[in-house]
């Protein structure tokens, strides 16, 4: 199942995730208040970069534990060998629409 996202983005702090519409527009909004008080100092360049994104993920990356210290395999062996409680596979998994 696809999932909804809201992200805001700020050309000083990046994306930011929130779960519903309604905390990202809050956070909109306090992004407009914290420019609107910088802009005593002047206007930042890409002041018109902040925005609100509704995303829809399609794919996403994941973890599988293949081995673990405790293991008596040779992964298992090379996790202790190494200091690593543990051994990942990491795929790429489609979201179902």
């Amino acid at each position: 199942m696809s999932e909804t996202i809201w992200m805001t983005y700020c050309p000083e702090d990046g994306y930011e995730e929130y779960g519903t519409e309604q905390e990202g527009r809050d956070a909109l909004d306090g992004l407009l208040d914290v420019h609107r008080d910088w802009a005593s100092d002047g206007v930042h360049e890409d002041v018109e970069s902040v925005a609100l994104f509704r995303c829809e993920r399609v794919a996403h990356v994941k973890q599988t534990v293949t081995a673990t210290a405790e293991d008596k395999t040779e992964d298992g062996k090379t996790c202790r060998e190494r200091g690593w409680d543990f051994m990942v596979e990491l795929d790429v998994v489609e979201d179902s629409q």
